[in-house]
Order: structure tokens, then C-alpha cells, then sequence
């Protein structure tokens, strides 16, 4: 079966395949993701940009294509040659950590070497995490994040690309609708009051 050109691209979508995700985290596959985030482009295009062999560029975009995270968006054709051009399914893609607690006993998420190296790269930012203070942060965060993924599948389910072509007021709508969503949110607020005295024990008084 031969690929057909495919404009519907979604302004949210959020994984919660956990092999999906494993894919994603892994890093070989989420290089493609961000590059074709909001471009259309060849897998030529992509092996010379990551400088890899365009075999292994086709591989793993057929991959990401097959778990519905990328489209072939838009065929050119020269001479005898078609070229196809391909782009991100989704604007924002947000991966839902939820499905991990299906896993086996004993395998470790890989969410959770996700959130030790987040929290590590916080430092910069002012925010240096004791270790021993690190875990009712991670879990504060994780709870954070499964509520936020809860709140966006309902904007994701929405649609509204259907209703309005003006692709910039779409995506305005998505992002104002999010921040009324989680400012309403009275579980989102409660694990923020959780994360400020969590925070303020670290940094101690003033």
C-alpha cells in the first residue's frame, strides 16, 4: 500500500503507548521529531541534517510514521523521482508517563532517568535539588505531569482544526484554553502549593 499526502496535523497529541514512548526517550527517534516539528522534509533533507545514511533516516521515519507520529505530508516529482516530504502528526507532543505502572515487575520506567536528568538541568536555573530532597519533588512532578496530560487529551479531543482553518488563531486557542484549564484545575493547584513548600524548605528562609 503506497503512502498518501496527509494535512491533517494536530495541534496536540499526547503518547501514552508506553513502546511508543520508549521509542521517543530513547533519543534516535526524537531528533527526527524536533527537526520536522514544524517543517515538511525529505528523508534526504533529514540524513544530511543529523548526518546519517538516508537508510537509516527512511527506517526511522517509517517507524514514527507507523505509531502515528509523523505524516507524509506533500509528494514532488522530477523526472522519474518522487520525493516525498514529511512532518511532525502533531505541533506539541507530550508523552502521558500513566501507562508505565502496567509494567512488568521489577522494569524500571524509563520516565524515571527522564526526571533525574530534568531536575538536574534545574540547577542552572537557580534551582539546585539536594538528592535527598529530590524524590517528593519527582513525585510532585509526576502528578503534575499526569494531571497536565489529562487536561490536554481533552483540548487534544476538542478539535477544532476542524472547525477553524486559521492554523495561528488555532493554535492560540489550544494555548489560552490550557492556561484557563490549569488555572481552574483544583488538583493542579494543590500540587502546586505542594511543589512552593517543597521549594521552600530547600531554600530556607529569606
Amino acid at each position: 500500500m503506497q503512502d498518501r499526502p496527509d494535512q491533517g496535523i494536530k495541534e496536540v497529541m499526547v503518547v501514552d503507548d508506553p513502546d511508543t514512548m520508549r521509542m521517543i526517550l530513547s533519543g534516535k527517534y526524537s531528533d527526527i521529531l524536533e527537526l520536522i516539528d514544524f517543517r515538511e522534509m525529505s528523508v534526504s533533507d533529514i540524513s544530511q541534517a543529523l548526518k546519517i545514511n538516508p537508510g537509516s533516516a527512511h527506517y526511522r521515519l517509517k517507524e514514527l510514521q507507523r505509531r502515528g507520529l509523523v505524516k507524509m505530508v506533500r509528494e514532488e516529482t522530477k523526472g522519474n523521482v518522487v520525493k516525498k516530504y514529511y512532518r511532525a502528526a502533531a505541533r506539541n507532543i507530550y508523552l502521558d508517563g500513566s501507562k508505565f505502572k502496567a509494567l512488568r515487575p521489577g522494569e524500571a520506567s524509563p520516565m524515571d532517568g527522564f526526571y533525574d536528568r530534568l531536575i538536574a538541568l534545574l540547577a542552572p536555573f537557580g534551582y539546585e535539588i539536594p538528592p535527598d530532597k529530590a524524590g517528593p519533588i519527582k513525585d510532585a512532578m509526576r502528578r503534575y505531569d499526569k494531571r497536565k496530560k489529562e487536561l490536554l487529551q481533552q483540548i487534544q479531543d476538542a478539535g477544532v482544526e476542524r472547525m477553524e482553518g486559521d492554523r495561528l488563531l488555532v493554535g492560540d486557542a489550544y494555548h489560552v484554553a490550557w492556561l484557563l484549564k490549569e488555572i481552574e484545575d483544583d488538583t493542579l493547584g494543590g500540587i502546586r502549593e505542594e511543589l512552593r513548600t517543597l521549594l521552600s524548605e530547600i531554600r530556607g528562609p529569606k
